[in-house]
C-alpha cells in the first residue's frame, strides 16, 4: 500500500560519502523481512532479498545484510553434512511410525500395493533413502519388490547392505522398474540437478516415476529458524512443480495429488498403469490427515 509518510533515515547530508544515499529505506525492514522469508522454507528468496538494495547500498553494503547473509548459511547444511548425517545412519526400527510421520509413505505404499495386486513385483531405484524407512517399511508390510538405491550416506548405505535391506543394481531381476525420489527437490539449490542425478546414476527406462515434495512451507515453517539447521531451500506451488517435472522428464506421462504434500506419479506407458495411479489416488483419498504436536501425519492402515 503507498504510503506518504515514509520513515526518514537520519544521517549527514553534508558528508561526500553519503551522495545518493536513499533517505526513506530503512535497513532493518529488508532483515525483518528476509527472516520472514527464512521461516517459511524459501532460502533462496531470503539471500536473494538480500541483494536488492537501492544503487548507493550496493556499493555500501550495510553490516546488517552481511551478518543476516552470515547467519543464514551457517545455518544451511551441506553436502558435507548430509554425507555425515549421524542420525541418517541408524537404520529406523519403527516402520510403521515412520510411514505414519510423512504422508508420502501413503502414495508409495499404496501403488506397490496395487501392482501386487495384478501379480507384479516391481524393481524399485530410490534417491535419497535417508533411514530407510521406506524399503523396510513396505517390507515389514509384506509388499513384494526388489530394491536399491544411491544413497550419499555411506555409513547409512553400508548398515542397510548389511540388513539386507539394499540390493546391487545388477541384481534386480523384475521387468517393471519403479523410480522414487521424496522430498529432495526443495533442498536443492539449482533445480536442474533433479533431473541430472537421475539422468546420471539409474536406468532410463524406469515405468513409473514417483517423485514428491512439500506443499508451501514444511509443516507451517520455523519461526525460531536460529536454533535449527536448515534444509529446506525453496518451496513449490502445485502448478511450479508440475511445470519442472513435465519439463525434466517429457519422456513420461505426469499426474499429481496434492497431499500436504506434492505426489506426482509419471508413467512411461498410460495406458497401462492408468488404473493402478487412480487406484492408488482413490486409496490416498480415504487417508485420514492429521497433526500431532505440529507434526502432519496419516492415520495409516495397511
Amino acid at each position: 500500500m503507498y504510503n506518504p509518510h515514509k520513515q526518514l533515515v537520519g544521517f549527514d547530508l553534508h558528508d561526500p560519502k553519503n551522495v545518493g544515499r536513499p533517505r526513506y529505506f530503512p535497513i532493518q525492514k529488508i532483515t525483518e523481512l528476509a527472516d520472514h522469508y527464512v521461516s517459511c522454507d524459501e532460502i533462496m528468496m531470503a539471500l536473494e532479498l538480500l541483494k536488492m538494495l537501492p544503487g548507493w547500498y550496493r556499493d555500501n553494503v550495510p553490516e546488517e545484510i552481511v551478518q543476516m547473509r552470515k547467519d543464514i548459511l551457517q545455518k544451511v547444511v551441506t553436502i558435507k553434512d548430509y554425507c555425515g548425517d549421524t542420525k541418517e545412519e541408524d537404520i529406523q526400527p519403527d516402520f510403521i511410525h515412520y510411514f505414519e510421520n510423512f504422508p508420502r509413505s501413503a502414495g508409495i505404499f499404496y501403488f506397490v500395493k496395487e501392482l501386487n495386486k495384478r501379480g507384479i513385483e516391481p524393481s524399485i531405484y530410490e534417491y535419497g533413502p535417508a533411514a530407510f524407512w521406506v524399503v523396510a517399511g513396505l517390507k515389514k508390510l509384506g509388499l513384494k519388490f526388489d530394491y536399491t538405491c544411491v544413497c550419499i550416506n555411506a555409513n547409512a548405505d553400508k548398515k542397510a547392505r548389511e540388513e539386507g535391506l539394499v540390493k546391487d543394481p545388477d541384481e534386480l531381476k523384475n521387468e517393471y522398474k519403479m523410480y522414487i525420489c521424496m522430498e529432495v527437490a526443495e533442498h536443492l539449490w539449482h533445480l536442474e540437478d533433479l533431473e541430472h542425478l537421475y539422468r546420471k546414476h539409474f536406468p532410463q527406462d524406469m515405468d513409473i516415476m514417483y517423485i514428491t515434495t512439500p506443499y508451501g512451507a514444511c509443516g507451517g515453517g520455523l519461526p525460531n529458524w536460529k536454533e535449527h539447521v536448515l534444509g529446506h531451500l525453496r518451496t513449490f506451488t502445485f502448478s511450479e512443480f508440475a511445470q519442472a517435472l513435465q519439463k525434466f522428464f517429457p519422456e513420461v506421462l505426469w499426474s499429481f495429488f496434492s497431499y500436504g504434500t506434492l505426489l506426482a506419479f509419471g508413467a512411461r506407458n498410460w495406458d497401462r498403469d492408468k488404473e493402478v495411479i487412480d487406484a492408488t489416488f482413490k486409496s490416498i483419498e480415504k487417508v485420514d490427515l492429521y497433526e500431532e504436536k505440529g507434526i502432519r501425519k496419516v492415520s495409516f492402515k495397511g
